[in-house]
């Protein structure tokens, strides 16, 4: 998927969120989504996708069930200290 996809995706993230939530939590998540995406950087999974495709899916799935942003959030950052090098909790908190 294409950084266009990422972005309908993530614009279809935010459309749920604001089903269940209104706007409250959308920066949030927004704020998330972003830095996952940075500390992902080029890499890509088995599929030739972006690796943010995969914690983009898991959030869209919470977003149905009408969690909250924080929980969406954590969905969206799970991957980020498992897979990125170098990245420690630390720097996950900041």
């Amino acid at each position: 998927m294409a950084k266009k996809g990422v972005e309908r995706q993530l614009a279809l993230l935010l459309t749920k969120v604001k089903q269940h939530n209104g706007s409250n939590g959308t920066k949030t998540i927004e704020r998330a989504f972003n830095f996952s995406v940075k500390a992902h950087g080029s890499q890509i999974r088995a599929s030739k996708e972006p690796f943010i495709i995969h914690p983009l899916n898991s959030a869209l799935i919470l977003a149905d069930y009408g969690l909250d942003s924080k929980t969406i959030s954590a969905a969206l950052l799970h991957d980020v200290l498992e897979d990125v090098k170098g990245m420690t909790e630390k720097k996950l908190a900041a």
